[in-house]
């Protein structure tokens, strides 16, 4: 309805006539006055009734009408100033993201520098304590960096519903979407790890459903591990977009973590018998008596393993199942002083572990003992020792003995040598009482001892203490991936190479009293090659307790391993000591092992009387006698070139590999053709080391 206009007042007379007022008169008049009002007047027509006689008496007014609040009022405006409220407001908003949004790829860029600096960190350390199964702390620092970077990303949480207006808003929530799903994957791999870790040791007591709970956590270990593949994959096509230079130089290396992880748990099944029965077998090396791989095999233990669990537990005697073998076969000519025949005693001969473990299962399983070997486990007393550290104590009541990391040795040989058992014809008797105890004590173990436990047996490996063999070619494979077998390497093309040797022949136990050195000077000629000068001294040292076992003088056959390159040109300290058959190898019953008759086929002259040279595993061997006797030292030296042409010092490197179950510092000495001298040192090397002018040398 239109709202009326206000009338202005106007003076109405109009004239009367004496007596009675005309009311018809005044009807017909009062619809003009109204219409007059209407257009003229300011002031609204009065809602209250008036005579119809005051009309023409006096003055035409009308009261102000006041305001009052009224909520239809308030309803009226409402909606308008909301929808120009929220206009404005949207504009000012939209205004304000744009701003934000501007700022955001240079703050995300700058942080996804921090970021990958903090995860290349971290990477190192989570590996490590992978390698340690130390599942808690590697949980731990893997928390602690997801929440740097979520705290990184947080403002994309206030800006998510912003997609459809700023397009490459998506790629930062994609990215964190990602991110997330990949810490998720990595926590719940982790978990699984912790999972099996508790499966296996509760399998290996005798669980069978812990068993079957095992391989189910490993088969969804391996399906965590595709998936964090496949996400990584995602980070990959988005590399460039968030300048993750440092993730893209990386990310072949996380993808082959991720393989060999996967390999990893692919060849524990295989060990733990998952698709068939495995049978090994776990050889103790006496390195008190040194041999090529590591000690005398004295005894040695067979188990089985059907689905993780054990099957088989036995100690033996070696000379157990070499009374058994009927073939006779010619030993190596330094063991013609001892045997006639060669069997599993003197089967680890080779420096190259494979090839003395492939010997050791033949004469094995040729004795009838055992049908089918799987693996060879190589052990030295060193890690014994060092696991006692961890297990404490053990009581042998029957003995009345009690085994500690300082008296293992001593009172273990006493009884195999002069003990009761002995006498009895089973001098290896107490290591079946004491095995099985160790077994026992290795169950009982709390989380932190089981922790150290597996630090050590890692450090062993390392240190080429623990070696390992396996018929598989797939578990041997990532054995020799990994260098845990014992494998002669080949050496790069500018590389020197080294390898000392010793075997103890009829030299008693006298090697753990054996302090050992070796020295190479090595000098770079002008056209490349190098002329080498190796020392090596020995001191035998003289024991705290004097057992008749101490009492020997050492007597080595010595081999140092060299590139295939190398000339011998002088050498001294080394006796002569000739070698005759026991018996008449001519004979038709005697058989030649075709791994010692290639070496032997490669036997060269040379003008050094009791010194041999051959090939072997791709190396030039040189062979000769060491004797020391008890309180003295014996120093030997050879003097050699390597005919490769290093046409740059930068280019030089020495591969090491060390013998098992010797511990012998090394220093290398290298001088170029200005005559500037770098010194390396190792006090106790690994299996493998590599020397270099990229390595840190101790000048």
């Amino acid at each position: 309805m239109k709202k009326r206009k206000k009338a202005i007042p106007v003076l109405d007379i109009i004239p009367l006539k004496k007596g009675k007022i005309d009311e018809e008169k005044i009807k017909k008049i009062k619809p003009v006055l109204d219409l007059k009002y209407s257009l003229f007047e300011k002031k609204p027509k009065p809602k209250e009734k008036t005579l119809p006689s005051q009309l023409f008496l006096k003055e035409k007014t009308y009261p102000k009408k006041k305001f009052k609040f009224s909520f239809k009022f308030l309803k009226k405006l409402a909606l308008p100033a909301f929808f120009t409220l929220f206009f404005i407001s949207f504009l000012f908003g939209l205004l304000f993201l744009k701003e934000k949004f501007n700022f955001l790829p240079q703050s995300l860029f700058s942080l996804s520098s921090s970021f990958q600096t903090n995860l290349k960190l971290k990477e190192k350390l989570i590996l490590n304590q992978l390698k340690n199964l130390e599942i808690e702390k590697a949980k731990a620092s893997l928390k602690e960096t997801s929440k740097i970077f979520e705290a990184s990303l947080s403002l994309l949480d206030d800006l998510s519903s912003f997609q459809i207006f700023f397009p490459e808003l998506k790629k930062f929530l994609f990215l964190k979407e990602k991110l997330n799903e990949t810490f998720s994957l990595t926590f719940d791999s982790f978990n699984l790890i912790e999972t099996s870790q508790k499966n296996l040791f509760s399998s290996l007591k005798g669980d069978p459903y812990s068993s079957k709970k095992l391989f189910a956590s490993l088969d969804s270990l391996k399906q965590k591990l595709d998936l964090l593949s496949q996400n990584l994959n995602s980070f990959l096509s988005i590399s460039d977009d968030f300048h993750f230079s440092e993730f893209k130089k990386e990310y072949l290396s996380f993808q082959l973590k991720i393989e060999e992880a996967k390999d990893l748990i692919s060849f524990l099944e295989k060990f733990l018998g998952k698709e068939e029965p495995k049978t090994y077998v776990l050889l103790f090396q006496n390195n008190a008596e040194l041999r090529a791989s590591g000690g005398f095999l004295g005894s040695f233990l067979v188990f089985s393993l059907n689905r993780a669990r054990l099957t088989d537990f036995k100690v033996y005697d070696i000379y157990d199942p070499d009374g058994q073998i009927k073939e006779k076969y010619i030993p190596p000519k330094p063991l013609w002083l001892i045997t006639p025949v060669w069997k599993t005693r003197d089967a680890n001969w080779f420096f190259d572990f494979p090839t003395s473990a492939k010997k050791i299962i033949y004469f094995l399983e040729k004795s009838g003992y055992f049908k089918k070997i799987d693996g060879v486990i190589a052990i030295n007393t060193f890690p014994v020792k060092d696991f006692l550290e961890i297990i404490g104590p053990i009581e042998l009541e029957e003995y009345q003995k009690t085994i500690t990391p300082s008296n293992f040795f001593e009172v273990l040989e006493y009884e195999v040598e002069y003990g009761k058992d002995k006498r009895k014809g089973e001098p290896k008797r107490i290591l079946k009482v004491l095995l099985p105890k160790i077994y026992e004590k290795l169950f009982e173990l709390d989380q932190e001892k089981t922790q150290k436990l597996i630090k050590i047996f890692k450090e062993n490996l390392e240190k080429k203490e623990i070696q390992l063999f396996f018929k598989d070619p797939f578990s041997q494979k990532i054995i020799e991936k990994y260098q845990l077998g014992g494998k002669i390497i080949k050496e790069p093309p500018f590389s020197d190479y080294l390898a000392i040797v010793f075997s103890n022949i009829a030299g008693g136990k006298t090697d753990l009293l054996i302090k050992r050195k070796a020295k190479l000077l090595s000098k770079i000629e002008k056209d490349g090659s190098l002329e080498n000068t190796l020392i090596i001294t020995q001191n035998y040292l003289k024991p705290s307790k004097n057992y008749p076992f101490y009492r020997n003088i050492n007597k080595s056959y010595l081999r140092v391993y060299l590139p295939k390159e190398a000339s011998l040109e002088e050498i001294s300290g080394y006796k002569i000591r000739k070698t005759y058959p026991l018996v008449d190898y001519s004979l038709p019953q005697y058989l030649v092992d075709p791994d010692l008759e290639k070496i032997e086929m490669s036997f060269q002259v040379l003008p050094f009387e009791g010194v041999d040279l051959f090939s072997e595993n791709g190396k030039k061997v040189i062979g000769f006698w060491v004797f020391t006797k008890k309180g003295q030292s014996s120093k030997i030296t050879l003097k050699y070139k390597v005919f490769k042409k290093i046409n740059s010092p930068k280019n030089w490197q020495l591969l090491y590999q060390k013998q098992s179950g010797v511990k012998m510092p090394i220093e290398i000495i290298l001088e170029d053709e200005k005559g500037e001298i770098k010194r390396f040192l190792k006090e106790d090397p690994k299996r493998i080391e590599i020397f270099s002018l990229k390595s840190s040398p101790h000048q």
